[in-house]
């Protein structure tokens, strides 16, 4: 196998994050709720990578120089709905979002796949109850498609992309209330 040799550069920047979001709640007491609406922007700059040089030889043996750089920008939009409330020891919470991720450097997209790693939807419902010290909890979530990353070997440099398809998970919870430090 070969050698893989890491080195740095002076000449790497940070990335930078630029967030910006706006949201809006409006109480709604004939359902002892709150609806709420967000949307959000984000920049990525100067992002980050591992980038793998050509293979050489030095002393008889193989090398593979690799040094980080920063390899482009990318930026990401989308929003979230959501109606949450509770009455009489019942509480709900109804959500979707919308995540999308535009990875207009082709490095970043070569590299890093970020417009890919999400789920761009979600859904959630979550319904529970109180009674006395005990609690009662469900939840569940769908999320759409998204690509996830796995390292095939400690030595490899590139990660494998593989996609989840879209998926559903469903939790539960009961406790009990001690006191109000300590629940089980």
């Amino acid at each position: 196998g070969a050698i893989v040799d890491v080195s740095g550069t002076p000449r790497l920047k940070p990335t930078y994050v630029s967030n910006v979001e706006l949201g809006y709640d409006r109480k709604v007491p004939d359902i002892a709720s709150t609806a709420s609406v967000s949307v959000f922007y984000q920049i990525n700059q100067d992002i980050t990578a591992l980038q793998q040089g050509p293979l050489t030889f030095y002393l008889g043996a193989p090398h593979i120089l690799t040094t980080w750089g920063n390899i482009g920008n990318n930026q990401g939009w989308g929003g979230e709905l959501q109606l949450k409330g509770s009455k009489g020891g019942f509480r709900w919470d109804a959500s979707y979002s919308l995540s999308v991720v535009d990875d207009y450097s082709p490095q970043v997209d070569a590299a890093l796949g970020y417009n890919r790693s999400a789920p761009e939807s979600q859904f959630r419902l979550l319904g529970g109850y109180t009674a006395g010290p005990w609690e009662f909890d469900a939840k569940g979530q769908y999320s759409t498609s998204a690509d996830m990353y796995h390292q095939v070997s400690l030595i490899a440099l590139n990660p494998v992309r593989t996609e989840t398809g879209g998926y559903f998970t469903l939790t539960g919870r009961a406790a009990y209330a001690i006191d109000e430090r300590l629940t089980l």
